[in-house]
C-alpha cells in the first residue's frame, strides 16, 4: 500500500518550527486584552517577559515593537471540548513559547505576491501583525528572511518558511 506524498501529508503547520536544533525559544506570559494563536506576532510591553498579542485592536508602530512568534506546541489544548477550532488558543495571563530565532512556519497576508517569497527576501509586518513581503507601509522584522518555502493552503492562503537571526 503506498501513500502518494505531497497530496495528503501537509509539510507546513502555522506556528510550528521547521528545523530541530537552531531554534532559540523563551517562555513568556500573555499580556494585554487579546488571546494569541501558534504563528501569531507578539509584541514587547514595559514588562520583562510579558507581550501582547498583536492583531488589529492591538497593533504596532515600529519594528522594534517586535518580540517574536508563539511557537506551536504539541502539549496546548484547546481549552473546551469538543474543540470550535483545531487551533488552541492562549489566554491573557497564559505562559507560552516565543520564538526568537530560528525557523518556523507563518501565515502570509491574503493578496501576498507568492512570486516574491523567494530565498534572502525581507519578511515585513503590517500594524496589524500579519506577515507580508511587501515592504511599502510595512515593518520590517529584523533579521527575518524568507527561505523560499511556502505551501498552498486548501483555501487559497498560503504559508511559508521564514528564518530569523540565522
Amino acid at each position: 500500500m503506498g501513500l502518494v506524498l505531497n497530496k495528503s501529508i501537509k509539510k507546513m503547520q502555522k506556528g510550528y518550527t521547521t528545523a530541530i536544533n537552531v531554534n532559540n525559544i523563551e517562555g513568556g506570559t500573555l499580556a494585554g486584552t487579546k488571546t494569541a494563536t501558534f504563528g501569531q506576532l507578539v509584541a514587547k510591553t514595559t514588562t520583562v517577559g510579558s507581550y501582547k498579542a498583536v492583531d488589529a485592536d492591538q497593533t504596532i508602530s515600529a519594528a522594534t515593537d517586535i518580540a517574536g512568534i508563539v511557537v506551536a506546541t504539541n502539549i496546548k489544548s484547546p481549552t473546551t471540548w469538543p474543540a470550535e477550532s483545531p487551533n488552541p488558543v492562549y489566554q491573557v495571563n497564559e505562559v507560552f513559547d516565543l520564538l526568537l530565532t530560528g525557523r518556523i512556519a507563518i501565515a502570509l497576508t491574503s493578496t501576498e505576491t507568492i512570486a516574491n517569497v523567494v530565498p534572502g527576501a525581507q519578511v515585513y509586518v503590517t500594524a496589524a501583525g500579519v506577515f507580508t513581503s511587501a515592504s511599502t507601509g510595512n515593518y520590517a522584522y529584523p533579521n527575518a528572511k524568507f527561505t523560499g518555502l511556502n505551501e498552498k493552503q486548501a483555501d487559497n492562503s498560503y504559508l511559508a518558511e521564514i528564518s530569523i537571526g540565522l
